[in-house]
């Protein structure tokens, strides 16, 4: 069986420790987001919207996904997503 690029998980370009302090980063960002004070919420934005493009480019889905269900995640991933949801919301 063949999978295209899309189907399979892939980081490309960074190391998973480069990774894995990138995402600890972004996890303590939606922290601030959602329990900071307003400066800390307008820093967490403004450093989430840097950090977006360069997830993204490094990073497919498909990997993310994959994690979720390597850590038991997938109970919790329907409230995860609407926290996410809520805050990316709010971003625009």
């Amino acid at each position: 069986m063949e999978f295209s690029n899309v189907e399979i998980p892939m980081i490309e370009g960074l190391t998973q420790i480069e990774i894995a302090i990138m995402l600890e980063k972004y996890t303590l960002l939606l922290g601030m987001l959602q329990y900071g004070t307003a400066e800390e919420k307008a820093k967490a934005k403004e450093e989430i919207q840097a950090m977006d493009p360069v997830i993204n480019r490094h990073i497919n889905m498909i990997t993310f996904d994959l994690a979720s269900q390597q850590l038991g995640l997938s109970e919790a991933s329907e409230g995860m997503d609407l926290i996410l949801n809520k805050t990316f919301c709010s971003l625009e």
